[in-house]
Formats: C-alpha cells, sequence, structure tokens
C-alpha cells in the first residue's frame, strides 16, 4: 500500500509534499508502537518501515535532510539516556555517572 501512494506523485521533485512526510511518520509510530505492543522491540519496528519504503535517492536525501537535525538533537540523546537506565527508577549510579 505505501508503495502505491508513494508512486502517485513525483519523487524526483526537490521537496516532498507536507502530507507524505506525515503518512511516513505516522506509520513509523503505529508500527513501531505495534511492535512494542506485541512484546517485539521498537527498532524492528522502526526496521520493518523501512523495508516498506520505496528506494528512490531522492526521496531517501530529502526525508534524511528533513529529520537529521531533529534526530540528531533531540531523539538521539534519548535514546542513549533510556538504553543506558532502563529501570523504572533511576539508580544513583547513573545519575552520577556521564557515560552510564
Amino acid at each position: 500500500m505505501m508503495r502505491y501512494v508513494i508512486s502517485q506523485f513525483d519523487v524526483n521533485a526537490n521537496k516532498l509534499p507536507y502530507w507524505l512526510i506525515f503518512l511516513v511518520f505516522t506509520t513509523l509510530f503505529i508500527v513501531t508502537w505495534a511492535a512494542d505492543i506485541v512484546g517485539m522491540t521498537a527498532v524492528l519496528g522502526a526496521f520493518l518501515v523501512g523495508l516498506i519504503l520505496p528506494r528512490h535517492p531522492k526521496m531517501i536525501s530529502n526525508l534524511s535532510n528533513i529529520t537529521e537535525d531533529f534526530s540528531t538533537v533531540f531523539l538521539l540523546p534519548l535514546f542513549f539516556t533510556f538504553s543506558c537506565c532502563p529501570s523504572s527508577s533511576p539508580s544513583p549510579a547513573c545519575a552520577r555517572s556521564l557515560a552510564c
């Protein structure tokens, strides 16, 4: 279905339409949420979304340009914070060390 929807517009355009960006990220969040509910890791769900997206070089370049700053500044520190201390309460060792 995703390939059909994406094939309906020109992927060689310099700018992706906002509805397509919304569709890609909504699909990403729904699949990662479903993977988490089923008991798999959310990263596996994100990997599955990467498998169903078409591999058009222009589209991949546009998506990476859009998301690069947000993922580097916001999501990367969150990933290391939550993967470092996966407990329900913060441990004193994690609070004191910089690299966990």
